[in-house]
């Protein structure tokens, strides 16, 4: 893995300038071109526990991280 900080963002947050693997909500994944086209990030997702994997298909090539959001059960 190279030097690239992990990082997470809200859906309306300014993209990093550097070289990170972004966390990023299921709906900006889905929403944000820039976010899926930029070359200096690696993506990540958190996936919500009521959508199913299928809805990440159409952006496998760009994964390098899926998070399922689980509830909490205490």
């Amino acid at each position: 893995m190279s030097s690239a900080q992990l990082s997470s963002t809200a859906d309306d947050a300014a993209l990093p300038s550097g070289p990170c693997i972004l966390i990023l909500n299921l709906s900006r994944l889905k929403q944000d071109e820039a976010v899926r086209t930029a070359p200096h990030l690696r993506l990540g997702v958190a996936l919500p526990v009521d959508q199913p994997a299928e809805v990440l298909a159409p952006y496998l090539d760009r994964l390098s991280l899926v998070a399922v959001n689980f509830p909490d059960v205490s």
